[in-house]
């Protein structure tokens, strides 16, 4: 078995590698896309529990509620994560575990009866409370990855201002494009099961890009063409 100062890249533990806190390449793809991703389950949130709780004004102010609070407290745990341990590892699992609580969602979907509340709570707590255990989650989760992208971005103090606006900037891009091509064109052509599925998927490939073990495969590249040379 490796020891945990080997495998950094795959579970961050033990002492900092400098690969691990290298820049990614193109920062702000990831934050448009793992943004637009969660904009995108937002908006079918409330085709995922309208046929237990209905679509009315509650359910959508219990999504967008409860999805903001997640991104509120995603960011606030993502942020001091990233001042602790800005690594790529960590960025990795980050998406990873999103890719997964996505997941959970066709699971709820498919057992909606046995999370919803109780019909005799108000109809209020009822859209909360089955916002809350599907979305929030995947919400917290998404939101924590920001902070750690625009951590690892950052190569000076003097750029901060421009480094953080344009992060923020092609997150709310993602997060724009993610409602309009939902709305408009993703969930008539495919239905809201599929969408879940390829957002999981989506968030997987960016926790596979952005791990550092391209760097250490790419180190064991390079070996032995200094060996030869």
């Amino acid at each position: 078995m490796a020891s945990p100062s080997r495998a950094w890249f795959i579970v961050p533990v033990g002492e900092p590698d400098p690969r691990d806190s290298r820049p990614l390449r193109f920062p702000s793809a990831f934050a448009f896309l793992g943004n637009g991703a969660l904009l995108v389950l937002e908006l079918i949130a409330g085709r995922v529990i309208a046929p237990t709780v209905g679509v009315s004004l509650y359910t959508w102010t219990a999504v967008i509620g409860v999805v903001l609070a997640g991104i509120s407290l995603g960011s606030w745990i993502g942020g001091i994560v990233a001042d602790r341990r800005p690594a790529r590892s960590i960025l990795s699992l980050e998406f990873l575990l999103a890719a997964l609580a996505s997941v959970l969602i066709l699971v709820f979907d498919s057992n909606l009866d046995s999370v919803a509340a109780s019909f005799s709570w108000p109809t209020i707590w009822q859209v909360v409370w089955l916002a809350t255990i599907i979305f929030f989650l995947p919400s917290v989760l998404i939101g924590m990855v920001t902070p750690m992208i625009i951590k690892l971005s950052l190569n000076s103090l003097d750029a901060t201002g421009r480094v953080v606006g344009r992060i923020r900037a092609a997150a709310e891009v993602g997060a724009i494009v993610g409602v309009f091509l939902t709305g408009f064109i993703l969930i008539d052509a495919f239905g809201t099961r599929t969408i879940v599925v390829t957002v999981a998927l989506t968030l997987g490939a960016l926790a596979i890009l952005s791990s550092p073990l391209w760097l250490v495969a790419w180190g064991r590249l390079r070996r032995p063409r200094r060996a030869q040379g």
